[in-house]
């Protein structure tokens, strides 16, 4: 009878509210940030749970978690070295002049399709290393690398989900060089820094 109620609990508490576990908690096929829930990645992402909420710094708790409005998204794309290969560092900025919050996790990608944007299916790493909760000062930067699959699919209208909406995403491309995501998209965790973040 308690392990009942304990189970409900805890179905309860991975359904209803407990936002902040939308990257790391109770499913990671749930969202990309604190407030996203839909639409979510497809159920070819992976990545193991932790299971926990996102430890917090000291303040961190009554800074407002980062908007779509308020956020503008690049994909810085790099050079590979192999061809059908494409590498790039998500920039996700925030435009407005106060701090808000980003939670531990990753941000998924989807394509543009006739009405609105599809999640690609996409496998979730811990690279360079396990995410953290971020607070973003006014017109500051987070960075995630990206590896894909690239070749005649040409997909090249992307964005990014974040609470409950989707921030187009701007190509910083070399030489005007857009290489599209076909398949095996890769997402490593979003950091304060671009150090490292970039697949190779």
């Amino acid at each position: 009878m308690q392990f009942n109620r304990l189970r409900t609990i805890g179905a309860l508490a991975c359904s209803g509210g407990m936002i902040a576990l939308a990257l790391t908690g109770c499913n990671d096929n749930a969202g990309a940030s604190g407030t996203f829930d839909s639409p979510p990645p497809s159920s070819g992402s992976s990545a193991p749970s932790t299971g926990h909420q996102p430890t917090m710094p000291a303040g961190q708790g009554k800074t407002p978690a980062c908007l779509a409005p308020d956020m503008h998204a690049d994909l810085q794309i790099q050079d590979s070295s192999s061809a059908g290969k494409g590498i790039g560092t998500l920039i996700l900025t925030h435009e407005t002049g106060h701090s808000c919050l980003i939670p531990a996790g990753w941000a998924p990608i989807g394509d543009r399709g006739a009405t609105n944007y599809v999640p690609f299916p996409a496998t979730r790493t811990n690279y360079p290393g396990a995410g953290r909760s971020i607070v973003l000062a006014a017109g500051r930067s987070v960075y995630a690398g990206m590896k894909w699959h690239t070749g005649n699919c040409g997909t090249t209208d992307i964005g990014v989900a974040w609470d409950n909406s989707w921030i187009p995403v701007k190509f910083k491309a070399l030489n005007g060089h857009k290489p599209p995501i076909c398949d095996a998209l890769v997402l490593g965790t979003i950091q304060p820094s671009m150090e490292g973040v970039n697949f190779t």
